[in-house]
């Protein structure tokens, strides 16, 4: 589903993205969900990195998001080096 996710980001999921100038997350996306009349997001966080890795704060907080089902993913983009932008799915660590 998140692979999904990112494909369509760039296209009409671009209206559901929000960022800020700085701090933590620099983005997120949501897609609305309603199953039998219930609505629910999923709710991704993409954190920009240059070396691709989170510092020890942020990754605790990524971990607490996730943990508390806040969010349902944290991706970390890079820069490739095709020159494309490379995401990395962080791995829960409870």
């Amino acid at each position: 589903m998140e692979k999904k996710f990112l494909q369509n980001i760039g296209q009409e999921q671009k209206k559901t993205m929000m960022y800020a100038n700085a701090g933590f997350p620099d983005y997120i996306a949501f897609r609305k969900n309603e199953n039998n009349g219930a609505m629910n997001f999923n709710v991704v966080l993409i954190e920009s990195k240059k070396n691709g890795y989170l510092d020890p704060e942020e990754k605790k907080k990524c971990n607490w998001l996730i943990k508390n089902k806040i969010v349902n993913a944290v991706f970390i983009a890079k820069k490739s080096k095709q020159g494309g932008i490379e995401y990395t799915k962080l791995k829960y660590e409870g």
